[in-house]
Protein backbone atom coordinates (compact mmCIF):
# COMPACT_ATOMS: atom_id res chain seq x y z
CA UNK A 1 0.00 0.00 0.00
CA UNK A 2 0.86 3.78 -0.42
CA UNK A 3 2.35 5.61 2.66
CA UNK A 4 -1.09 7.84 2.52
CA UNK A 5 -2.74 4.31 3.17
CA UNK A 6 -0.32 3.85 6.69
CA UNK A 7 -2.12 3.95 9.53
CA UNK A 8 -0.68 2.14 12.82
CA UNK A 9 -2.95 -0.86 13.17
CA UNK A 10 0.25 -3.18 13.94
CA UNK A 11 0.02 -6.85 14.50
CA UNK A 12 2.76 -8.92 16.20
CA UNK A 13 4.10 -12.33 14.61
CA UNK A 14 6.14 -15.31 16.39
CA UNK A 15 8.13 -18.20 15.01
CA UNK A 16 8.50 -21.28 16.42
CA UNK A 17 11.96 -21.41 15.71
CA UNK A 18 14.53 -18.66 15.02
CA UNK A 19 15.66 -19.09 11.34
CA UNK A 20 18.52 -18.24 9.83
CA UNK A 21 18.81 -14.74 8.92
CA UNK A 22 16.60 -11.59 8.14
CA UNK A 23 15.37 -13.06 4.88
CA UNK A 24 14.99 -16.35 6.16
CA UNK A 25 12.32 -14.16 8.82
CA UNK A 26 10.67 -12.19 6.10
CA UNK A 27 9.57 -14.84 3.71
CA UNK A 28 8.13 -16.30 6.92
CA UNK A 29 6.27 -13.54 7.98
CA UNK A 30 5.32 -12.75 4.25
CA UNK A 31 3.72 -16.34 4.36
CA UNK A 32 1.40 -15.53 7.04
CA UNK A 33 0.18 -12.12 5.80
CA UNK A 34 -2.56 -11.81 3.92
CA UNK A 35 -0.96 -9.37 1.15
CA UNK A 36 -2.07 -8.88 -2.43
CA UNK A 37 0.44 -10.04 -5.21
CA UNK A 38 0.81 -6.17 -5.89
CA UNK A 39 0.89 -4.79 -2.70
CA UNK A 40 4.13 -2.79 -1.52
CA UNK A 41 6.09 -2.84 1.64
CA UNK A 42 8.66 -2.13 4.29
CA UNK A 43 10.80 -4.30 6.07
CA UNK A 44 12.98 -2.36 8.87
CA UNK A 45 14.98 -3.27 11.55
CA UNK A 46 13.93 -2.12 15.08
CA UNK A 47 17.15 -0.83 16.63
CA UNK A 48 17.18 2.61 15.42
CA UNK A 49 15.16 5.43 15.02
CA UNK A 50 14.25 6.96 11.58
CA UNK A 51 12.02 10.11 9.72
CA UNK A 52 11.35 10.18 6.02
CA UNK A 53 9.04 12.97 3.90
CA UNK A 54 6.74 10.60 3.09
CA UNK A 55 5.11 13.13 -0.07
CA UNK A 56 8.96 13.08 -1.26
CA UNK A 57 9.10 9.26 -1.08
CA UNK A 58 6.02 8.80 -3.41
CA UNK A 59 6.65 11.20 -5.63
CA UNK A 60 10.24 9.27 -6.20
CA UNK A 61 8.01 6.01 -6.43
CA UNK A 62 5.84 7.17 -9.33
CA UNK A 63 8.67 9.09 -11.29
CA UNK A 64 10.86 5.86 -10.70
CA UNK A 65 8.92 2.82 -10.30
CA UNK A 66 11.53 0.89 -8.39
CA UNK A 67 11.29 -2.76 -7.57
CA UNK A 68 13.20 -2.55 -4.43
CA UNK A 69 14.44 0.75 -2.47
CA UNK A 70 16.98 0.96 0.16
CA UNK A 71 17.12 3.35 2.57
CA UNK A 72 20.47 5.19 3.37
CA UNK A 73 22.48 8.27 5.14
CA UNK A 74 25.39 10.00 5.36
CA UNK A 75 28.12 8.20 7.57
CA UNK A 76 29.35 10.18 10.43
CA UNK A 77 31.77 7.72 12.37
CA UNK A 78 28.50 6.61 14.94
CA UNK A 79 29.00 5.68 17.97
CA UNK A 80 33.07 5.79 17.12
CA UNK A 81 32.52 2.74 15.41
CA UNK A 82 34.58 1.16 12.44
CA UNK A 83 32.92 1.09 8.74
CA UNK A 84 33.46 -2.97 8.47
CA UNK A 85 30.66 -3.31 10.90
CA UNK A 86 28.09 -1.49 8.47
CA UNK A 87 26.65 -2.10 5.21
CA UNK A 88 26.95 0.48 2.27
CA UNK A 89 25.21 1.42 -0.97
CA UNK A 90 26.58 2.57 -4.05
CA UNK A 91 24.73 4.12 -6.81
CA UNK A 92 24.54 6.92 -9.62
CA UNK A 93 23.63 10.27 -10.05
CA UNK A 94 19.96 9.10 -10.02
CA UNK A 95 20.13 6.73 -7.28
CA UNK A 96 20.29 3.62 -9.08
CA UNK A 97 22.16 1.21 -6.74
CA UNK A 98 25.14 -0.44 -8.30
CA UNK A 99 26.39 -2.38 -5.08
CA UNK A 100 25.80 -3.11 -1.77
CA UNK A 101 29.09 -3.29 0.06
CA UNK A 102 28.70 -5.39 4.07
CA UNK A 103 30.80 -5.43 5.81
CA UNK A 104 34.07 -4.31 4.06
CA UNK A 105 37.23 -5.39 5.14
CA UNK A 106 40.16 -2.75 6.44
CA UNK A 107 41.85 -2.30 3.57
CA UNK A 108 38.56 -1.34 1.23
CA UNK A 109 37.92 1.78 3.60
CA UNK A 110 39.26 4.41 0.79
CA UNK A 111 36.72 3.10 -1.92
CA UNK A 112 33.52 3.07 0.30
CA UNK A 113 31.13 5.54 -0.12
CA UNK A 114 29.87 7.05 2.52
CA UNK A 115 26.49 5.99 2.03
CA UNK A 116 25.05 3.87 5.01
CA UNK A 117 22.62 1.60 4.70
CA UNK A 118 20.40 1.53 7.52
CA UNK A 119 18.73 -1.34 7.33
CA UNK A 120 15.25 -0.70 5.83
CA UNK A 121 13.63 -1.76 2.58
CA UNK A 122 10.72 -0.90 0.68
CA UNK A 123 9.88 -4.04 -2.14
CA UNK A 124 7.59 -3.55 -5.06
CA UNK A 125 5.38 -6.74 -4.35
CA UNK A 126 6.24 -10.05 -2.57
CA UNK A 127 6.92 -11.88 -5.70
CA UNK A 128 10.16 -9.80 -5.61
CA UNK A 129 11.10 -11.99 -2.82
CA UNK A 130 11.24 -15.21 -4.89
CA UNK A 131 14.26 -14.29 -6.30
CA UNK A 132 16.29 -13.56 -3.45
CA UNK A 133 19.08 -16.42 -3.23
CA UNK A 134 19.46 -17.84 0.27
CA UNK A 135 23.21 -17.84 2.03
CA UNK A 136 25.01 -21.10 0.96
CA UNK A 137 26.16 -23.35 3.29
CA UNK A 138 23.92 -23.11 5.95
CA UNK A 139 25.65 -19.14 6.69
CA UNK A 140 23.05 -16.47 7.95
CA UNK A 141 20.54 -14.73 4.94
CA UNK A 142 20.58 -11.07 4.93
CA UNK A 143 18.46 -9.49 2.89
CA UNK A 144 20.84 -6.85 2.02
CA UNK A 145 23.52 -9.25 0.47
CA UNK A 146 21.05 -11.20 -1.36
CA UNK A 147 19.95 -8.05 -3.24
CA UNK A 148 23.08 -7.33 -3.70
CA UNK A 149 23.51 -11.11 -5.55
CA UNK A 150 20.81 -10.25 -7.66
CA UNK A 151 21.11 -6.47 -8.04
CA UNK A 152 21.24 -5.98 -12.16
CA UNK A 153 17.74 -8.16 -12.71
CA UNK A 154 16.23 -5.67 -10.65
CA UNK A 155 15.59 -1.78 -10.57
CA UNK A 156 17.42 -0.82 -7.16
CA UNK A 157 17.29 2.82 -5.92
CA UNK A 158 18.65 4.38 -2.84
CA UNK A 159 16.36 6.85 -1.00
CA UNK A 160 18.30 8.87 1.77
CA UNK A 161 16.16 9.15 5.51
CA UNK A 162 15.91 13.13 6.69
CA UNK A 163 17.20 11.46 9.91
CA UNK A 164 18.51 8.34 11.39
CA UNK A 165 19.72 7.56 14.91
CA UNK A 166 20.95 3.92 16.25
CA UNK A 167 19.22 2.89 19.49
CA UNK A 168 22.52 0.60 20.34
CA UNK A 169 25.25 -1.08 18.42
CA UNK A 170 26.64 -4.42 19.87
CA UNK A 171 29.22 -2.49 21.03
CA UNK A 172 27.19 -0.06 23.07
CA UNK A 173 25.27 -3.10 24.18
CA UNK A 174 28.18 -4.79 25.43
CA UNK A 175 29.10 -1.47 27.32
CA UNK A 176 25.99 -1.32 29.17
CA UNK A 177 25.95 -4.83 30.50
CA UNK A 178 29.20 -3.97 31.92
CA UNK A 179 27.91 -1.15 33.59
CA UNK A 180 24.79 -3.08 34.63
CA UNK A 181 27.08 -5.66 35.67
CA UNK A 182 29.18 -3.59 37.77
CA UNK A 183 26.86 -1.69 39.93
CA UNK A 184 24.66 -4.96 40.54
CA UNK A 185 27.95 -6.47 42.51
CA UNK A 186 28.69 -3.07 43.79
Amino acid sequence: KNLKNLHLDFKFYSIDKTPNGQLISLNKLIQRLDLDEDDSFYVSSADYSFSINNNEFLKFIRKINPDIVIFSTKWNSFAHESKNNYGFVKFDFNNKISEILEKPSHDLFELIPDDLLIGTFWFKNKKILKYLPYAEDDKESFIASSINKVIKKFKVYNFPVNYWLSLGTPKELNLAKYWFDYFKNE
